[in-house]
């Protein structure tokens, strides 16, 4: 049993110093990366329902001459809209 859990370690300690290499390299594919497994809550996608149509009424508007999202205003919030998109796109993976 001890045995194993050295074995477990030195895997676990094997793969991050490999991650941080490959990382620092280049050569690594965020949207593909799981950050953390959790059980499904019950509620998340009507919180990010709710929380999307907050941000795209309130801080966002879409312009045809960029094609993307952008700040409604300079007073609101400092969000960018492909950044929002690729985080709850990150969330939802």
């Amino acid at each position: 049993m001890q045995v194993n859990k050295k074995v477990n370690d030195g895997m676990k300690n094997l793969l991050k110093t490999l991650t941080n290499t490959v990382e620092h390299v280049g050569y690594v594919s965020p949207m593909k990366k799981v950050y953390e497994l959790t059980n499904k809550l019950k509620y998340m996608s009507e919180f990010f329902c709710t929380l999307t149509l907050h941000v795209l009424n309130d801080h966002l508007q879409y312009s045809s001459k960029l094609n993307t999202l952008i700040r409604k205003t300079k007073e609101s919030a400092p969000v960018d809209g492909p950044h929002y998109i690729v985080g709850l796109l990150t969330v939802f993976r």
